[in-house]
């Protein structure tokens, strides 16, 4: 997740975004960050084929921009209100 202005202009999501370093590794990137991270994997998926996945999940998770939630031990479901308070 990015804190763009499209995302933080909700309030909620601001202080989630916020509180979502207390739960590493989860990380929420600045615009910046995300904008260069994402376009570095836009230029590799266009630099080279897909190669065949195992599976449908694979084709997401591959190159994915999670800022740490798939690593992350806990469920989202489990702390997302904690970082909303936090």
């Amino acid at each position: 997740p990015a804190r763009t202005v499209s995302v933080c202009h909700n309030k909620t999501m601001e202080a989630a975004l916020n509180g979502m370093a207390y739960f590493r590794p989860c990380e929420a990137a600045d615009p910046a960050t995300a904008q260069a991270g994402l376009f570095a994997l836009l230029a590799a998926d266009l630099a080279a084929p897909l190669p065949a996945a195992a599976s449908p999940f694979h084709i997401f998770s591959r190159r994915a921009w999670h800022g740490g939630c798939w690593r992350c031990p806990w469920e989202q479901s489990s702390v997302g209100a904690a970082m909303y308070c936090l």
